[in-house]
């Protein structure tokens, strides 16, 4: 059994798509899969399956026993783990810090040279590594810019976007 991560785009944000983790759970355990919890409320469930599960699948089947339209990203715990040891954010200087890391869900259409900076100068893209882009959300006129929508469509993209002590918390866990 390998074990994987949900991301599910777009639940429990704004008081929309409001999903209690405990049906998300359950609609995973319904579908075969072992060992399912979740971690925190923002739609990240971790998983064990035999076979590699496929995201389009969970789509749909999750789709409509939830009643709500959430895009699901994966990765293996292995890729989020990996993603922490590669920390692009070690030097950062950003004050105080709000880094990112979006998971899209496939290459992206368009090609974009990193590092950018949005045209506001709230977001920047840091580092591409595979399907996952680091940002750091920089205080512009006391609000901070979140890189999903910018991420999305700089690069023609469906992502999911999650703080950085979030990506960190779910590489803890240890095995289900």
């Amino acid at each position: 059994m390998s074990e994987y991560v949900a991301f599910l785009r777009g639940i429990n944000v704004g008081g929309h798509n409001l999903v209690k983790m405990s049906d998300l759970k359950s609609g995973f355990e319904s579908l075969g899969l072992a060992r399912v919890s979740t971690y925190k409320a923002s739609g990240n469930v971790i998983f064990e399956s035999e076979s590699a599960p496929q995201a389009e699948y969970l789509d749909k089947k999750l789709g409509r026993a939830l009643g709500v339209k959430a895009p699901i990203l994966l990765r293996s715990i292995e890729e989020v783990r990996s993603i922490v040891d590669l920390n692009p954010f070690k030097d950062s200087k950003a004050d105080p810090p709000k880094f990112y890391v979006t998971f899209m869900a496939q290459d992206p259409q368009k090609k974009v040279k990193i590092p950018v900076l949005s045209q506001k100068g709230d977001v920047e893209l840091i580092h591409r590594r595979n399907l996952d882009i680091f940002s750091i959300s920089h205080s512009v006129k006391g609000s901070f810019g979140f890189p999903n929508s910018f991420i999305e469509s700089s690069f023609e993209v469906i992502g999911t976007t999650r703080d950085w002590k979030t990506v960190i918390g779910l590489s803890e866990i240890q095995k289900l």
